[in-house]
């Protein structure tokens, strides 16, 4: 026995060290459950110290959160089985939840009985946390902190399985926010982070409850509508959505907002959830289509449509991919002396089976649905630096004439387009001292007046002026004039080709011409295809033109033969009238 005596001492020791030093806390109370021992970090997760717990039942713990039935079954295992191991939530003297991961066991003498039980416990409430935090951020958007696509998903497969047992439907409907982009360009994406929030709130409160919102990305929204009876009751929560969402922006002052939604109906439509969310997704771009601020509802004779849109837009980009698309080059001359002025460029493509297409056969203005795609921005991006590139070559061999591109209202509103166009400018300097122009429709620059003059003002410090193409059809204003700044007005071929015929088409060319000379415009007559067009507008003033008349839309080798060798638009002009 004296033999044993320092072993037991030393084991001693080690017990008392990993009970003062253990990172759990431990808490050891007799037979009866009153508290005999704690160590220190058993103080430091409850906040009650050694003096105040001992003598006390551990229950001075309890947080409030588990019913009678949790601790009968605690101690039924303790007295059965010896013991027990749970999570567990018990609250610190100061009030905080502290939520614990706890095993309890029984100590027994020789005999069997009980004499102490031993609890020994880790703190589970940062864990817990970041666990709430990281679900929180799985199924969650991080701005509004409505449901993400991932938790909508799994919301609509409930919705899905609850109608098939009721017999009801379900409405799954694709908002998106018209008119929002302006507001993030104008106000920058903190505003626009501001309203997104603001729609969110909205939204929640136009909903029942039991329906969904949820957001699935930038200004796109999903609604789910549980157990709805009829198509009327899916149109009249879509009414009182919609004057929700329009109504004034407290957000940004002065601003309102609308949404375009789409909708399909299950089991009408019995699609799997990921394609309902695409009919949906399709209703919405139809609705947006035929109206900003509207609904529609999912047609399966309208998938075609939104099919072949699918197609001819991948057809584009890999044309665009595979170098398929080319410039042609079209003179703009003085009247007066058959001198070139400069060049428009006009895209072509070579298709490699249907031969060389006009842009109405494939251009995304003369295809609906395919201006509101990212295509759109890509083919002017192309053009731009395509004429950019052959302005240089042309340069190199002695020809320094400007050119201008077509360019559509997509690009010119792009967030981005500044600083892509200054990229291209800079890698083309030569062609840029030369003077670039772009081209936009006046009935497209009128549309959203305020943000197009923002953006012709920042072009002109990057020395890119603007002209406004087909001008007259928009029908603008002298004040619209006035505070549009671009350099160049081009008068519709369709009121050139008719002046001589009709008096008014011929009022609407002098009126471009004495509009444009008094605010000091460049003024360019599109489409002249006679000499009798040419003098008369050089007889009302207007001496800058291009047409059939002078030379067609020319590939860019061909216009160098035309450009090099002399062109004859001069001499036509000089001989009398004719009767064309």
């Amino acid at each position: 026995m004296e033999q044993l005596l320092p072993i037991d001492t030393e084991k001693l020791k080690w017990v008392t060290h990993v009970f003062a030093h253990s990172q759990n806390g431990i808490i050891i109370t007799d037979a009866r459950g009153m508290v005999i021992d704690v160590n220190p970090t058993f103080s430091a997760i409850t906040g009650y110290s050694r003096e105040e717990i001992l003598g006390n039942n551990p229950s001075i713990l309890h947080s409030g959160l588990h019913d009678a039935t949790f601790y009968q079954s605690m101690w039924h295992a303790l007295l059965h089985e010896g013991s027990w191991q749970g999570e567990i939530s018990n609250r610190r003297k100061d009030g905080e939840i502290v939520v614990e991961l706890l095993s309890i066991h029984a100590v027994k003498d020789a005999n069997g009985d009980t004499t102490h039980f031993v609890g020994n416990f880790s703190n589970l409430t940062r864990f817990k946390a970041y666990q709430t935090q990281l679900e929180q951020m799985a199924h969650f958007d991080a701005l509004t902190h409505l449901p993400n696509r991932t938790l909508l998903n799994d919301r609509i497969r409930q919705a899905l399985a609850w109608v098939q047992r009721q017999g009801t439907l379900t409405a799954i409907c694709y908002l998106d926010l018209d008119g929002f982009k302006p507001i993030n360009d104008r106000h920058g994406h903190e505003a626009g982070d501001q309203v997104l929030i603001e729609i969110a709130d909205r939204m929640r409160s136009a909903v029942r409850e039991g329906d969904t919102v949820a957001r699935v990305g930038g200004d796109e929204f999903v609604l789910l509508l549980n157990d709805v009876d009829s198509v009327e009751e899916v149109d009249a929560i879509l009414g009182r959505l919609q004057d929700t969402i329009k109504s004034p922006l407290n957000s940004v002052k002065g601003t309102d907002i609308t949404a375009s939604i789409g909708v399909t109906l299950y089991p009408v439509d019995s699609s799997e959830p990921d394609e309902l969310l695409h009919h949906a997704d399709q209703a919405m771009y139809l609705a947006k289509q035929a109206a900003p601020g509207t609904w529609h509802i999912y047609d399966p004779e309208h998938d075609n449509l939104a099919r072949d849109h699918r197609e001819a837009v991948a057809t584009l980009r890999q044309a665009l991919n595979n170098d398929e698309f080319l410039l042609f080059y079209q003179p703009i001359v003085d009247l007066r002396t058959g001198r070139v002025q400069s060049m428009e460029a006009l895209i072509r493509w070579q298709h490699p089976e249907r031969g060389l297409l006009l842009p109405e056969e494939f251009l995304p203005g003369h295809r609906p649905g395919l201006e509101h795609s990212s295509l759109t921005i890509e083919l002017d991006l192309w053009a731009i630096e395509a004429a950019l590139r052959q302005m240089t070559a042309w340069d190199n061999q002695g020809l320094h004439l400007p050119v201008s591109v077509n360019i559509s209202m997509r690009l010119l509103h792009w967030s981005e387009f500044g600083s892509h166009l200054k990229a291209l400018l800079t890698a083309y300097p030569s062609a840029a001292r030369l003077g670039l122009e772009l081209e936009i429709l006046e009935t497209s620059a009128l549309a959203d007046l305020m943000l197009t003059c923002e953006v012709i003002e920042a072009c002109r410090e990057l020395q890119v002026d603007f002209a406004l193409d087909d001008f007259g059809t928009g029908y603008a204003s002298i004040g619209y004039l006035k505070h549009l700044p671009a350099k160049t007005l081009k008068i519709a071929a369709d009121f050139v080709s008719g002046m001589l015929a009709d008096p008014g088409d011929m009022a609407v060319v002098e009126s471009i011409v004495s509009m444009g000379t008094a605010f000091r415009r460049r003024i360019v007559a599109e489409g002249v295809e006679n000499n009798a067009q040419a003098r008369a507008l050089m007889e009302r003033g207007c001496h800058l033109a291009q047409g059939f008349a002078i030379a067609c839309p020319m590939a860019p080798s061909s216009a160098l033969v035309w450009l090099t060798e002399g062109n004859t638009a001069a001499d036509w002009l000089q001989e009398p009238a004719k009767d064309d």
